[in-house]
């Protein structure tokens, strides 16, 4: 379960394949809290390795309740220079 924390504008542009978008600032606990995961992992990132939007917003998972929660370090940014797919943009 991949999530997209950047603003919608970047996620717009482009996004790792499959990700919703969630920007860290409309992260409510209730919200997340209702997130269905499917049972499958919770990957966070945003725009880059130096953001700590990603980081964040995995802590505020963590406290809604979910278990298993990482964040993807290189962000968006790394998945594009190692050359993984992505779509839209």
């Amino acid at each position: 379960f991949i999530v997209d924390a950047r603003e919608p504008e970047d996620y717009a542009l482009g996004r790792i394949p499959g990700a919703i978008n969630m920007p860290f600032g409309t992260a409510d606990p209730a919200r997340l809290e209702s997130v269905d995961t499917g049972g499958r992992p919770i990957i966070i990132y945003c725009g880059e390795e130096e953001c700590e939007v990603s980081l964040n917003l995995a802590w505020l998972f963590l406290e809604a309740g979910h278990s298993r929660v990482t964040y993807f370090r290189g962000g968006y940014q790394g998945w594009v220079e190692t050359g993984y797919p992505v779509e839209g943009g």
